[in-house]
């Protein structure tokens, strides 16, 4: 069947329910992320170089995560503030650099994965309903020419 499962966000919820079903929990570049669909092609396109570059984050949602304007990531897990005070630029800036490498090693490990042989199946939560079956073929055609020996399925979820 598959060697691994990855999630493709939307959000934690895939993450989360693809370690308790499989109950493998070694992390994956889009793990814990919020995103939408067009963010993960985007991010894919781009060979992550659009993820975290130097001066794009901010602190969102009222300073309980911070957004990725280069990709429109909201990295809700990464970045800490003290108990009851909300991210700020300061704070950003002093974590960025961990946070930053941290995901260039998931990306490495992206881009092992998609050279090896293992049988991959890619696990896209549509918490929304934002996407459709063009958005998901344009996915796996994007996958597909630029992983052209990488052996994997879609698997595309919605409420």
């Amino acid at each position: 069947m598959y060697d691994v499962c990855v999630g493709l966000g939307y959000h934690c919820e895939s993450t989360y329910q693809l370690r308790r079903i499989t109950g493998v929990e070694r992390a994956h570049f889009f793990d814990w992320l919020d995103l939408d669909l067009t963010a993960v092609k985007e991010t894919v396109e781009a060979d992550f170089a659009n993820v975290l570059r130097p001066g794009l984050g901010e602190p969102f949602s009222d300073g309980a995560c911070v957004r990725d304007r280069g990709s429109n990531i909201r990295f809700f897990h990464e970045f800490h503030a003290p108990e009851g005070t909300p991210l700020t630029p300061a704070l950003i800036a002093e974590q960025y650099p961990a946070v930053r490498a941290k995901f260039t090693h998931l990306a490495d490990r992206w881009r092992a994965l998609t050279a090896s042989r293992s049988r991959v199946l890619y696990v896209h939560q549509d918490a929304f309903d934002e996407s459709g079956a063009p958005e998901l073929a344009d996915l796996h055609r994007l996958l597909r020419t630029r992983y052209p020996d990488h052996a994997f399925d879609l698997l595309w979820l919605r409420r």
